[in-house]
C-alpha cells in the first residue's frame, strides 16, 4: 500500500518554493499533490529486509550488489546516512559496478545534492539510455536546478523509453513546459493530448490541460476537457472552480 519514502522527497525537491525561474509552479503544485496523495511512510517490512541483508553482506561481505540493496532501503527508510555508508562501501569493493550511479545519484537528489545527482545519474544514462526511471530522476533533477525545458525533454525521453509509461509521465512534461512560460503552453496541452490518447479520463491530465488551455484562452478546448469528466467528479470544489473561470471567460464584455 505504501509507496518509498523518499520518493515525495525528490518531488518536493524538484519543485523549487518561488517557481522556475520566478514563474509561480500553480500546475506542479497540482502535481505534486497528485504524487502526494499515493505516498505514505516507509512500512515495518523494511527493516526486516534490512535484517535479512545484514545476514547475508555478513555471508558475502565482498558483494557489491547486496550492498547496494542493503543502501537503497536505508534510503527508502529515510535513513540516508547508513544509505552513503552502503553505496560508498559498494564503489570501493566493485569500481565497476554500473547501477551504482542511478541508486547514489537518485540519493543525492533527495538529499538536495542535486548538482552531484545530475553528474551521477548523467553518467548512468550515457551507459544506460534506455532507462525510463533514470530519465525521469534526471528531469527531477533538472526541473529542482531551474531548468524547466531540459526537464521537459528528459521526461518525454522517460515516456519514449518506457513500455508502459503512466499518467503521471505525461503530467511531469507538460508541468515541466508550463513552467519553462507561456511561449511553452501550446506544447504543454500537446503532451496532455498524447496522454489522454492513453488515458482518456485521467482527472490529473485533464485537469493540467483544462488549466492551460484557460490560461491560452482556449475556452473551448478547456471546455471538451470538462466534459469528459463524469458528474460526481465535476462536482468537486477544484473543477466547480474551474467551471466557474470558463463561464466567466465566456461572458461577453461591457
Amino acid at each position: 500500500m505504501c509507496s518509498e519514502n523518499g520518493q515525495w522527497r525528490s518531488r518536493l525537491r524538484a519543485i523549487p518554493a518561488s517557481g522556475v525561474k520566478g514563474r509561480p509552479p500553480a500546475l506542479l503544485c497540482a502535481l505534486l499533490l497528485a504524487l502526494l496523495a499515493g505516498s505514505a511512510w516507509a512500512h515495518p517490512e523494511l527493516l526486516q529486509q534490512i535484517q535479512r541483508l545484514d545476514e547475508a553482506i555478513a555471508a558475502q561481505p565482498g558483494n557489491a550488489e547486496l550492498l547496494v540493496q542493503r543502501g537503497d532501503l536505508y534510503r527508502r527508510h529515510g535513513d540516508y546516512t547508513s544509505a552513503t555508508r552502503d553505496f560508498k562501501a559498494a564503489r570501493q569493493i566493485d569500481p565497476t559496478f554500473t547501477e551504482y550511479d542511478f541508486y547514489s545519484g537518485r540519493l543525492a537528489l533527495e538529499m538536495g545534492d542535486r548538482e552531484l545527482a545530475l553528474q551521477q545519474l548523467g553518467q548512468y544514462l550515457q551507459q544506460n539510455p534506455a532507462n525510463a526511471a533514470a530519465w525521469t530522476l534526471h528531469g527531477d533533477t533538472q526541473l529542482a536546478l531551474g531548468n524547466a525545458l531540459a526537464a521537459a525533454a528528459d521526461y518525454g525521453r522517460a515516456i519514449a523509453t518506457s513500455t508502459r509509461p503512466t499518467p503521471i509521465l505525461y503530467a511531469q512534461q507538460a508541468g515541466a513546459l508550463n513552467a519553462a512560460g507561456l511561449d511553452h503552453q501550446p506544447a504543454a496541452l500537446a503532451v496532455i493530448d498524447q496522454g489522454l490518447q492513453l488515458f482518456p479520463r485521467e482527472v490529473t491530465l485533464l485537469g493540467i490541460g483544462m488549466d492551460t488551455a484557460l490560461a491560452m484562452g482556449e475556452f473551448e478546448k478547456a471546455r471538451s476537457y470538462l466534459e469528459v469528466l463524469p458528474p460526481p467528479i465535476r462536482a468537486l470544489p477544484q473543477w466547480q472552480a474551474r467551471a466557474s473561470r470558463l463561464a466567466e471567460a465566456g461572458r461577453p464584455q461591457d
